[in-house]
């Protein structure tokens, strides 16, 4: 059976994409060597075109097939695929539409998915004791998922546009306190050295995730025992000049003679470090809002327990406000902060 074919936009595309369904399955494909472009061409002109450029003879009623749930699981891994798009992200939309599953059931079709759906998935979801942040990340990938549908017009408007996100009103714990630090420290002395020494960086500098490993070669002087950091959420792209806190000083050296990359730390992608220090936390049974962040919110509090000023934290830490910014700005650090935790 053949249908109509649809046209859709591309992201960073000129042209006009056709799609369409035969007997053999879906075919889809760029209108670049008909030169229908998005610019030069209504939708309804470029299908005019389309169609008579292919000799395809459309039915009156423009019938889609009504596939369910299970199907477009595999159909947009596929087409996730062929996208270049990264395993991680993948899967994260494969774990979202899993859950519309298993809350819809696998015969239940696309094209049936209305708001009463969505709103019914949040709340089971938040009392599968899913954070609200998690809750709204799902949806965000189930919204991405149909919108796809959408322009390939095989559903008539996407049930998540504009979902009602969630706010965490939770008082959530932020930071690990002396007991929880050290047995987390406690479970990385049984995982991989690069690992363990990866994250004992974080812990005792309390930078941010894609500072850290971003930090290039030339930036660690070991010598002068000091290392050079770009504060990522500035406008200012300076580099801020540390010492070296002595706890760290060997992972330090370690990295620099085992790792030759321009980036000596930039052994993993952000997100598998994310990743790797929350499925740390989950084996030390730490409470389940604390993540990679909480390393430097548990810097600054122990820091502060140690007697260290919030002047000196601040200026470490690379933090400014609006009233501060200046201040910041011309300021340097001299002294090494110890927070007072041991290996």
């Amino acid at each position: 059976m053949k249908n109509k074919p649809s046209l859709f936009k591309r992201k960073n595309s000129r042209f006009w994409w056709f799609s369409w369904y035969t007997d053999e399955g879906r075919i889809q494909g760029s209108c670049r060597k008909l030169n229908l472009t998005v610019s030069d061409y209504t939708k309804s002109q470029a299908l005019e075109i389309l169609v008579q450029k292919l000799s395809i003879n459309a039915p009156e009623t423009s019938e889609v097939p009504q596939k369910s749930l299970i199907s477009l699981k595999v159909d947009l891994r596929h087409r996730l695929i062929r996208e270049g798009v990264r395993n991680n992200t993948i899967e994260l939309y494969m774990y979202s539409l899993s859950k519309l599953i298993e809350l819809l059931g696998e015969d239940y079709l696309y094209s049936d998915v209305k708001r009463a759906d969505v709103n019914q998935l949040q709340d089971y979801l938040f009392y599968q004791n899913r954070s609200p942040n998690s809750i709204n990340t799902y949806c965000a990938y189930l919204h991405a998922t149909f919108e796809r549908l959408y322009d390939d017009e095989l559903i008539e408007r996407n049930p998540f546009r504009k979902f009602k996100r969630l706010k965490d009103s939770r008082n959530k714990q932020k930071y690990l306190n002396e007991e929880e630090l050290s047995r987390f420290m406690e479970v990385l002395k049984g995982e991989k050295e690069a690992y363990r020494r990866l994250i004992y960086i974080y812990i005792f500098t309390g930078r941010r995730r894609g500072e850290i490993l971003d930090i290039e070669r030339k930036d660690i002087d070991l010598k002068n025992n000091c290392f050079k950091v770009i504060n990522n959420k500035g406008s200012d792209l300076k580099k801020q000049k540390l010492p070296i806190p002595s706890e760290i000083r060997e992972d330090f050296e370690w990295f620099m003679k085992r790792n030759q990359s321009k980036k000596p730390f930039g052994i993993l992608k952000p997100q598998s470090v994310s990743l790797m220090v929350k499925r740390y936390m989950n084996k030390a049974k730490l409470p389940e809002s604390l993540h990679l962040h909480s390393l430097r919110h548990s810097f600054v509090s122990q820091a502060s327990k140690n007697g260290v000023s919030l002047w000196e934290i601040k200026l470490w830490l690379g933090h400014s406000s609006v009233v501060t910014t200046e201040i910041y700005a011309h300021g340097e650090v001299e002294k090494t902060i110890d927070i007072g935790i041991r290996k």
